[in-house]
């Protein structure tokens, strides 16, 4: 429902902006800020106004106040913080529609911008075939679906885009399981059908579908290429060209399976096909199939009726049964370990079995001995190797025979996940309560954890990694640097003042975009172990890269986030790098608040970011780093401030790394920028990308109101959240319950609170923070049109009698 303003808001709003509509009469973009006012008073004067468009509009009107040049076309437009893209769109369309001000020329840049951005979010293209396509007129969606456009794409982008709309839907398992139906109906035996993928493994949606089909009379299992594994000698060699092309010609699977298949009215692309596999798109059977209505099936199919997936068909050995199910189950990690172990016991493992070599007796002339190998009953290829022997196949038909001659234990299907999950902020389970790995990051744990033995016996700052399961301290000569690839524990031990005998704490664990799931829910396990330890009086906050909190950030002067990680290795950003370095640094201010009069304190935030022209974002400053020489470069929004924080980080660079190094300065709108553009290719040109992906940011067209408070409560055995009606205040708390205090739309500090009464059960306690990443995910899940939840803003729990200053400050009555 769309909230109501109430009568005192409003009149203190009209009062404010009517003080400030006499102020900026003289404004050089009176025009567009007598728009923009137009339109918030008619939203205003609606019988249910929409208070967040409002909101918005007032926003929009203090960005242009605060702009100090006249705006005379889009381009400016895309200079402004705090206008939203629907806003911007109707300021351009004004601007546009002014005879003093149309300009085709951007009309035309500004259109050929969307629809680059529009064709190379569709599966299949890239950007580059996506500026073909913009060149050669194709600007929607619509467009590339005419078949004007045919020539510039390839036979599977084609097929890609005509079922774009399906193929960015998951299969769910009930299909998968009803194409396994059909093709059983279509292949009669002694054809064996198995659903492998990530449908073994247990997901219960996925991108394709993946079937394994055996066949008594498909027993070809090439030779294989693996080298001796003692001496990694010469390889025996492969197949010819010619060879591959009959087996194609005669396979099973191109042959009979595919075109069964496809006179059945299930197969509706190919995209790409071998003698042993094939991809393609698939319709979706919804019924048990007849030939009644198979002229019915391929009419859906040609006009594209029904639901489409992805599918692949893998064609294996029946003797490989159990080696193709190991492979085509597991992931990459999984599959990888497999064959490591084989290795150690003088094996090789691949898709059609696991294999041993076996050294015959030595010769008197080595060099000239040859490999023979006939473990399928014909003659294969021939190598000459250092010591004679043979390949030989292990007669292992099962998965089980497998794991057993490696020594392995059966690993179930549902666990063969070896890869480090990168952690996704919207998994509404961080704090891993009940989950696999909440177990095993117990069994690491241990009793005790020693890094907490000095953890907050004085003021000042601590600051851990985590590194396999294992709590690190981080050198004091690196604080403020953090890797995106990492999870770290940050605690600050401080008095609130100089009389207090008792320590108070902020308890942080800040988790990079590109950290794993391990880490992370290591990271979030032992933060609540040393909450613990410290007797839970510390506030704890959830941080994610990119959504800090203003607290967080407040420690550190300078704070760097550099790409890479404990898992693949990193340097500090002042160490001599390589000759052909090249690094982008993107340098803006963030201001900490400082009491309760209005005062504030800036820290410099230095973040490492793709070095392409996607980066280019107009308000920030940017370094690029390539080793000998450096640039510096100042977008026209950029502050001064900000200027001169950016190069004292550039002099720090130099000065650390003692050795010759050019710098050169680039200020947007100089005939020189150009050089820097030109760093990330040679059509990179003004203006830059219109708004910076800073998660802290409140520039929506809509918003939210201050605080909305729920109280949570688990009976259920699942938590529901009650809304508290306002108005809200301190005492809206009750001490016998837990609280969830939404103040997302703070400008200042956005976050979710999880207040925590004194009487609160121990569950209720425990399970604060996955309530809380529970309520973001499914607000995410149900959010408008109009809002964008953010569901990396921090976190922060805190129990009653020891809230902070932010946190009264936005509850107040």
């Amino acid at each position: 429902m769309l909230a109501r303003i109430s009568p005192n808001v409003a009149r203190s709003c009209h009062a404010i902006f009517a003080r400030l509509y006499s102020e900026i009469r003289s404004q050089h973009n009176q025009s567009i800020i007598d728009l923009l006012l137009k339109h918030k008073q008619e939203e205003q004067d609606k019988a249910n106004p929409n208070s967040f468009k409002v909101t918005a509009f007032s926003k929009a009107v203090q960005a242009v106040v605060q702009y100090q040049h006249p705006i005379k076309s889009g381009r400016d437009i895309l200079q402004l913080r705090g206008i939203g893209p629907g806003i911007a769109a109707r300021i351009n369309e004004y601007l546009l529609s002014q005879e003093d001000l149309s300009d085709e020329a951007l009309y035309e840049e500004l259109r050929r911008s969307q629809a680059l951005s529009t064709l190379s979010s569709v599966p299949g293209i890239g950007s580059v075939t996506a500026k073909k396509l913009v060149e050669a007129g194709c600007y929607t969606l619509n467009d590339l679906k005419s078949g004007k456009f045919s020539s510039f794409l390839s036979v599977r982008q084609i097929a890609k885009i005509k079922y774009a709309d399906h193929l960015e839907c998951p299969a769910q398992r009930r299909e998968a399981e009803e194409v396994l139906d059909f093709c059983r109906d279509s292949l009669e035996p002694p054809y064996e059908l198995m659903l492998v993928g990530d449908y073994r493994r247990g997901f219960t949606s996925f991108s394709d579908i993946h079937l394994m089909i055996s066949h008594p009379d498909f027993v070809f299992v090439p030779f294989p290429t693996e080298q001796n594994p003692d001496e990694q000698s010469d390889t025996p060699k492969k197949r010819s060209r010619g060879r591959k092309k009959n087996e194609e010609k005669s396979s099973l699977l191109l042959s009979d399976v595919v075109p069964k298949l496809q006179q059945r009215g299930l197969v509706a692309e190919t995209l790409g096909s071998s003698s042993k596999t094939w991809e393609g798109i698939v319709r979706v059977p919804g019924q048990r199939d007849t030939w009644g209505d198979r002229l019915d099936r391929i009419s859906a199919v040609k006009n594209v009726e029904g639901d489409f997936r992805k599918v692949s068909l893998h064609l294996v050995p029946q003797k490989s049964r159990g080696a193709s199910l190991i492979c085509l189950t597991g992931d990459a990690e999984f599959e990888k370990d497999i064959c490591y172990r084989a290795r150690q016991r003088n094996m090789f493992f691949n898709e059609y079995g696991l294999w041993r070599w076996t050294f015959n007796s030595p010769s008197s002339n080595p060099e000239t001995e040859t490999v023979f190998s006939r473990p399928f009953g014909g003659d294969y290829e021939t190598a000459t190797t250092q010591k004679t022997g043979y390949w030989s196949l292990l007669p292992s038909a099962t998965e089980q025979d497998i794991f057993r001659e490696i020594g392995m234990d059966f690993v179930d299907p549902t666990r063969r996940n070896f890869s480090p999950t990168k952690y996704n902020i919207e998994d509404s389970n961080i704090a891993l309560l009940g989950s696999d790995l909440e177990k095993r990051v117990r069994e690491h744990a241990g009793d005790k954890e020693s890094a907490w033995a000095d953890a907050g016996k004085v003021p000042g700052l601590q600051i851990w990694r985590i590194e396999q399961f294992r709590v690190l301290p981080w050198p004091k000569e690196k604080t403020g640097y953090f890797y995106d690839g990492d999870s770290y524990i940050v605690l600050q031990t401080y008095k609130k003042s100089e009389e207090d005998k008792n320590l108070s704490y902020h308890l942080h664990f800040w988790l990079g975009e590109d950290t794993s799931q391990d880490e992370a829910g290591t990271a979030a396990y032992k933060t609540v172990e040393l909450d613990d330890h410290l007797d839970g009086k510390p506030v704890q906050y959830r941080e994610v890269q990119g959504y800090e909190s203003q607290q967080f950030l407040s420690y550190f002067p300078h704070f760097i986030c550099l790409k890479g990680g404990v898992a693949t290795g990193f340097h500090h950003v002042s160490e001599h790098p390589p000759p052909d370095t090249r690094k982008l640094y993107r340098i803006n201010l963030s201001h900490h608040p400082v009491g309760d009069e209005g005062h504030s304190k800036s820290h410099l935030t230095v973040r490492e970011v793709p070095a392409t022209a996607e980066s280019l974002v107009a308000g920030d400053v940017y370094v690029l780093d390539k080793g000998t020489h450096i640039l510096q470069f100042n977008t026209r929004a950029s502050a001064g401030q900000e200027r001169f924080k950016a190069a004292e980080f550039v002099q720090s660079i130099v000065n650390e790394r003692e050795s010759q190094c050019d710098v050169t300065v680039f200020d947007e709108g100089d005939s020189a920028a150009m050089r820097f553009l030109r760093e990330f290719g040679q059509d990179v040109s003004l203006p830059l990308h219109p708004k910076a992906p800073t998660a802290l940011s409140a520039e929506h067209d809509a918003e939210i109101p201050p605080i909305v408070i729920f109280r949570l409560s688990d009976e259920s055995g699942t938590p529901e959240f009650e809304k508290i009606l306002p108005p809200y205040s301190k005492a809206s708390l009750s001490s016998d319950d837990v609280f969830l205090v939404d103040a997302a739309s703070n400008s200042s500090h956005p976050a979710i609170y999880i207040w925590i009464g004194r009487n609160a059960s121990l569950n209720e306690k425990r399970l604060a923070l996955q309530y809380a990443q529970r309520y973001l995910y499914h607000k995410r899940s149900n959010e408008g049109s109009g809002f964008r939840v953010d569901v990396g803003i921090p976190i922060i729990k805190l129990l009653e009698g020891n809230e902070t200053a932010v946190f009264l400050r936005a509850t107040q009555g």
